[in-house]
């Protein structure tokens, strides 16, 4: 799995902002197959 930071924002304001600040920045969405398919490399 690849090493990542979880950075939860609190509101849609605060989650636009830290998506300015950081380019490498990814909004994170997903269900139950998310960590898996990240294990596996696949996302």
């Amino acid at each position: 799995m690849y090493a990542f930071t979880y950075d939860p924002a609190a509101s849609v304001e605060e989650a636009a902002e830290k998506l300015r600040k950081s380019p490498d920045a990814n909004v994170l969405a997903g269900g139950m197959s998310l960590i898996p398919t990240m294990k596996l490399r696949l996302s």
